[in-house]
């Protein structure tokens, strides 16, 4: 699907212009290493997912002249974050050993209440947001003037000029919390890479991986922004619903909550959502192929997140509905305190309430979408998801909200 926009069209015939940046992985590690003057970029595992990443965007993507010196930037820009973190960690090795204060993370399909819920909970007192632009850099470069937040805002900015839609899907802030899958991306072996391009054949490869040594990486950018700025992380991610197991492995003192909402309505805004990432970077994509891939995909998370629930971890997860949270947030928040054993702070009813009262006064445009736009009906997603609401919805509102 392409939508006409004239300011994506003319920034494809300025990128054009440019000399055609490379997607091969010896150059691409050459320049993140010119770059960050750095050449250990740690265990090798890594490379087999770059491999695998570089032909899905060479093969499936299709990508647009200005996607193609995105996903360029995107590339060298987590390899040079592998040559921090590999680098870091021989200088202060401390830092690494370090626990974490007992994270909150919320799994659940995308589209559920997970950001609603994430920013609430941001504010809390005592709490530690990852902000976007951490995410995107979490550790500042060795031999130049720290501009990783400078970065990011005009990577928003940007994106907010090419594809003003978003702002009604996903809002946007260079500060704001954002999915933790990010830290995952210099691995090699995240979904984060599916999220920015059509990249069919690395998803197939990547949902076979074993991603318990990309947690392990996750888990050291984590205790990197702890040492950066102390509090409570809060964490979001749909991203992580398939690996659950994984994830309480690998961090066992992690506090989980799951949101859970119609799949129909899930599929349709994520569907919508989809369509705007894609079209940023692409000259062109099947829109409804790519609704299919992820009710393939959310299908899969689902499975294998009840299966590790079923295993032993259900009384780990606390279940919200979206309708729920939407209804009374503050409650909800309570609930995961609760859940958690975290002590309610002093004043964090207030904080809630004055967050909610300006989020209601911020103007965002109306975000439409419908499933039949995209080749699915809501008969055939509940259908599919037959198990995931008979578990977790027991009927299914066919209202979206």
């Amino acid at each position: 699907m392409r939508t006409k926009n004239r300011r994506l069209w003319l920034a494809n015939r300025l990128s054009a212009l440019m000399p055609r940046p490379t997607l091969e992985a010896g150059a691409l590690l050459d320049a993140s290493a010119k770059r960050e003057g750095l050449s250990d970029f740690g265990d090798p595992p890594f490379e087999v997912g770059l491999d695998s990443l570089l032909r899905a965007l060479t093969q499936d993507a299709a990508l647009s002249p200005m996607g193609r010196a995105a996903l360029h930037q995107m590339l060298v820009r987590n390899l040079a974050n592998r040559l921090r973190l590999v680098e870091d960690r021989k200088r202060r090795p401390a830092v690494y050993a370090r626990p974490l204060t007992p994270p909150i993370m919320i799994l659940g399909m995308p589209r559920t209440g997970t950001t609603f819920l994430h920013r609430l909970l941001s504010v809390m007192p005592g709490a530690r947001k990852a902000r976007s632009w951490e995410l995107i850099q979490p550790l500042p470069p060795r031999r130049a003037a720290d501009e990783r937040r400078t970065q990011a805002a005009r990577q928003v900015a940007l994106a907010r000029t090419l594809a003003p839609e978003l702002d009604s899907k996903h809002r946007l802030g260079v500060d704001e919390p954002d999915e933790c899958v990010l830290l995952m991306a210099p691995s090699f072996h995240s979904i984060a890479w599916w999220m920015f391009a059509p990249t069919y054949g690395y998803l197939d490869w990547l949902l076979d991986q074993d991603l318990a040594p990309a947690y392990a990486e996750y888990h050291l950018y984590l205790r990197a922004l702890q040492d950066a700025e102390g509090g409570r992380f809060v964490l979001k991610a749909p991203a992580h619903t398939g690996y659950l197991a994984e994830l309480a492995a690998e961090i066992p003192e992690l506090v989980f909550v799951q949101t859970h909402r119609d799949p129909a309505t899930v599929l349709a805004s994520a569907s919508s959502l989809f369509d705007s990432f894609f079209s940023l970077v692409t000259e062109h994509h099947d829109s409804q192929r790519t609704a299919r891939t992820n009710l393939e995909l959310f299908l899969s998370l689902d499975q294998r997140c009840r299966a590790a629930r079923d295993a032993g971890l259900d009384d780990r997860v606390l279940d919200l509905r979206y309708e729920t949270i939407i209804a009374d947030p503050i409650a909800a928040v309570r609930q995961i305190y609760a859940h958690g054993d975290i002590p309610w702070p002093e004043g964090g009813e207030a904080v809630l309430r004055a967050h909610l009262q300006a989020s209601g006064q911020r103007r965002r445009p109306k975000h439409r979408y419908a499933l039949e736009d995209f080749g699915l009906s809501t008969d055939e997603v509940h259908q599919r998801f037959a198990a995931y609401i008979a578990r977790y919805l027991g009927s299914c509102a066919r209202q979206r909200t």
